[in-house]
């Protein structure tokens, strides 16, 4: 009975170690979680979204819809291959917002690095 404490334990600590591990980036404040990179860009969310809308078509990338509220804006692309991009921002104060990207099913942190990159330079 001690011996399978012991592998649960040892389980549960392997695995929030894996997760802690998966929350961080080699971008500066941006963070990966479950897939869904995330970071703040000083702009309004009207700005990211036009810098969004240039950066999908400048990598080749289609815009598929864009639903605007006062305060987020969420759109959702598709590179050559099909593959879907969930895109949310997210007015956080005064000219700041979050940007969220989440590629493809499971989440690419390169691919949605690359686009988080492409999205600040078109501002």
């Amino acid at each position: 009975m001690k011996t399978i404490k012991t592998a649960l334990f040892l389980s549960l600590v392997v695995s929030l170690l894996a997760v802690l591990a998966a929350c961080s980036t080699d971008q500066p404040n941006v963070t990966n979680s479950f897939g869904t990179i995330s970071g703040y860009i000083d702009s309004s969310p009207t700005n990211v979204a036009s810098a969004t809308t240039k950066a999908l078509g400048d990598k080749g990338y289609r815009e598929i819809s864009k639903n605007e509220t006062d305060n987020t804006v969420r759109m959702v692309g598709r590179d050559q291959d099909d593959t879907k991009i969930d895109i949310t921002i997210e007015k956080m104060g005064n000219n700041v917002s979050k940007l969220e990207i989440h590629y493809g099913a499971f989440g690419n942190e390169t691919k949605s690095i690359e686009l988080y990159d492409a999205i600040q330079k078109a501002l």
